[in-house]
């Protein structure tokens, strides 16, 4: 049982598709286009925000903790129970993301919204509120490969072939997980290098 998930989850993350502004692209070359735009909210102050919804919410906790804690970035995870059942209780719960990240949300920050199902109402609103905004909008979803966030003309989206949530959830992680331990490796290689350059 555990050989057959390990090997749909890597077949899964392996065929992970992705689209840029509408047009498909590798999964390498999207990676790396991922870390420009991280790299770039490092170099230029920008703020990073987290979305999702279920057991995506664990997932962006714990890639706002390592992209701060790791890589300094100002990385925001909308968690705040009372700041959502405000947002839910005064707008709709399909208005609790795009609602707080239209206050403070700002040209050139970046959003990372997570939707297994790549349908979620909420999700879909705040990453069209934040494209509007001026925002980097990178999605992960999963399930059908025509969904909404996958669909998207704008933006950095990924989608992990699989309609098993488990294998969409840990898929989103690993990709997530990359990224940050590229820049991490990135990070102290250049620290190195600086400090072999002050010798």
């Amino acid at each position: 049982m555990l050989k057959k998930w390990s090997e749909e989850l890597s077949s899964s993350v392996s065929d992970t598709r992705v689209r840029m502004d509408g047009e498909t692209t590798t999964s390498d070359a999207a990676a790396d286009t991922l870390v420009e735009i991280l790299d770039g909210a490092l170099e230029n102050d920008k703020a990073v925000w987290i979305i999702g919804n279920g057991g995506s919410v664990s997932i962006m906790a714990h890639l706002a903790v390592d992209f701060m804690n790791k890589l300094g970035l100002r990385c925001q995870a909308l968690t705040d129970t009372s700041l959502l059942t405000c947002m839910a209780n005064d707008f709709g719960y399909e208005n609790v993301y795009a609602r707080p990240l239209s206050i403070m949300g700002r040209k050139g920050d970046i959003l990372i919204a997570i939707s297994s199902s790549g349908n979620s109402e909420n999700i879909v609103r705040a990453v069209a509120e934040c494209a509007d905004l001026g925002m980097k909008t990178v999605t992960l979803s999963g399930f059908k490969e025509d969904n909404r966030l996958f669909s998207s003309e704008r933006g950095l989206n990924f989608y992990v072939p699989s309609t098993n949530y488990g294998t969409v959830e840990v898929g989103h992680m690993a990709i997530l997980h990359t990224i940050a331990d590229h820049m991490e490796i990135v990070k102290n290689q250049k620290l190195a290098q600086n400090k072999a350059s002050a010798v």
